[in-house]
């Protein structure tokens, strides 16, 4: 307790303190006429009056010890001193838990940037990639592109900010199985963390959208070999009517490819 009173002592001397050797330092430099260039008064007021709050935190614990018994002046100084001593400890680990504080938050920002920002993927400090997607659509529903008509397969990669087209290399088109398989390449790849493969599927009947949402990482291995073949989450007529899945034309399965392999 004494130590928590001594500490209200000197928190008062070094208050009364300050806003006197502020104060006075005002009231000099108006008497004085001096320059106020740059905040040259103000910056001075500002020193002056930590000079005055140290004069008066020392004059504060003295009156704290002045206000003890007789032959306890000694050890109630002490008790004061300690009561500074302890608050400043508690301000210094306050202050250092906030810039600790501070600092996770920036970096952790940092990282988050870093991590969800769309930019292309990059391995190895400077090698991009690819993104390699074959389609598959049996044989006897294989749409038929009309003569000087546009390809009946077109596929862009959608992520948040992005929405890159694919190539489909139609000299490469196998048969396989019953099924007329298309390769399509999209690059580079963008680092996201959520991307929709829409297929557009041109026919007489009319355009179908065929939407794709593979389970690929944020950041896919390179070294992987194709996936699995995955039929589409949402089928589209046109751009509003939906149909059921179970409708779909196509299947792909995706792997990646690094620039210069």
């Amino acid at each position: 307790m004494k130590a928590l009173i001594g500490l209200l002592y000197a928190l008062g001397g070094m208050t009364l303190g300050f806003v006197i050797g502020a104060g006075l330092t005002l009231l000099v430099t108006r008497y004085l006429n001096s320059s106020e260039r740059e905040g040259a008064v103000g910056y001075l007021m500002v020193a002056m009056g930590f000079i005055g709050a140290l004069l008066g935190l020392v004059a504060g614990l003295v009156l704290f010890a002045r206000s003890a018994p007789s032959g306890q002046a000694l050890p109630q100084f002490a008790h004061g001193t300690l009561g500074v001593v302890a608050a400043v400890a508690v301000v210094a680990v306050v202050a250092v838990v906030a810039v600790v504080a501070v600092v996770a938050v920036v970096v952790a920002g940092l990282w988050a940037y870093l991590q969800l920002r769309e930019a292309p993927l990059m391995y190895d400090g400077n090698t991009q990639a690819s993104l390699l997607m074959e389609f598959r659509v049996k044989t006897e529903q294989a749409p038929v592109t009309p003569k000087g008509g546009w390809p009946w397969l077109s596929v862009n990669v959608s992520t948040t900010n992005t929405r890159p087209q694919g190539t489909p290399s139609w000299d490469r088109t196998r048969t396989e199985s019953g099924y007329l398989i298309v390769p399509v390449v999209q690059g580079p790849l963008f680092r996201s963390g959520s991307r929709v493969i829409a297929a557009r599927v041109r026919s007489p009947g009319g355009d179908r959208y065929e939407l794709f949402t593979p389970p690929m990482p944020r950041t896919p291995d390179p070294k992987a070999d194709w996936s699995a073949w995955v039929s589409p989450s949402e089928l589209h007529a046109g751009q509003d009517e939906k149909l059921p899945v179970t409708q779909a034309l196509l299947q792909m399965r995706w792997r990646l490819q690094l620039y210069g392999q």
